[in-house]
């Protein structure tokens, strides 16, 4: 037998808004975006505590590792929105991970006291936990991370913007300095490093001769492509075709060789070296 298809007019009207918008958003309502953690914890009960808190927050636990060496395997092969990491692991502390490898993402830190909380600022730290964490402790710490995502979306067409200027930057070919009485143009392939000594900067070219220029290291620093040119420190600024080696140093720093041009290494600080990292690798 033909099944009989309902008239339009047998049909309830749909006269509202109210009536119209759940039919539209069950429709077209978008799958919220899976968060993916991994997490640094040798303590295997707070390591399952932490995994289970997360999951009720329909967060995905990408890996859970228990060591500095592993971490520092493991975390260049992994991509992560956030990292869950203790402080103490079973082989140092979790701040040797950071001497010795790049760290992208942000970092929340766990703990059992408050006493590493500067080391943590300058290690990718956006929040600081005290064991045990709680359900309230961690909506802390995530709503951190969500504020700044969501402050970080805002600044994209800034961000866009800056990467243009960077490539408009490169494409320069010289730039003028005042020598003395004089202004002469130095072509910017030419110009190996300058360096601040005595209050005075002066300009070094490939063909190491020096020159003592009329400007302050930062008016310099914004006329260079950020492409070619790294302040490594308050002293130097360096083209990164002179950058010969460099290395991991105390403190998480890092060692920048620049001979022949200078015998001396110079040192990045551990507050730049994710900076530093980023731009060479960008650009080599």
């Amino acid at each position: 037998m033909e099944r009989s298809q309902p008239k339009i007019d047998d049909m309830p009207p749909l006269d509202t808004k109210e009536d119209v918008l759940p039919l539209i958003t069950e429709r077209y309502v978008e799958t919220p975006q899976i968060m993916d953690v991994l997490i640094i914890e040798d303590e295997k009960y707070q390591a399952k505590m932490l995994e289970k808190l997360l999951e009720k927050e329909q967060i995905n636990i990408v890996q859970i590792i228990t060591s500095v060496a592993d971490a520092i395997a493991c975390i260049p092969h992994l991509s992560v929105d956030l990292i869950f990491m203790d402080v103490e692991l079973s082989d140092g502390v979790c701040f040797d991970i950071f001497a010795e490898i790049d760290v992208k993402a942000p970092v929340i830190f766990v703990t059992n006291h408050t006493g590493f909380s500067l080391d943590a600022f300058y290690s990718n730290g956006i929040h600081y936990l005290v064991k045990p964490i709680t359900a309230a402790r961690l909506q802390e710490g995530l709503a951190k991370y969500r504020q700044l995502r969501q402050q970080l979306g805002q600044h994209l067409d800034a961000a866009q913007q800056h990467t243009i200027k960077k490539e408009e930057e490169a494409t320069a070919k010289k730039i003028l300095f005042k020598v003395g009485k004089k202004n002469i143009p130095f072509a910017v392939e030419q110009i190996a490093y300058l360096m601040v000594s005595d209050g005075f900067v002066y300009l070094h070219t490939l063909e190491k001769k020096k020159y003592l220029v009329d400007h302050n290291i930062d008016e310099i620093m914004q006329r260079l492509p950020a492409t070619h040119f790294y302040r490594l420190n308050r002293q130097c600024v360096t083209n990164i075709e002179i950058i010969s080696s460099f290395s991991t140093y105390t403190r998480g720093r890092i060692k920048v060789d620049l001979k022949p041009f200078l015998e001396e290494p110079l040192l990045v600080s551990f507050k730049k070296r994710s900076e530093f990292l980023d731009w060479i690798n960008q650009n080599i």
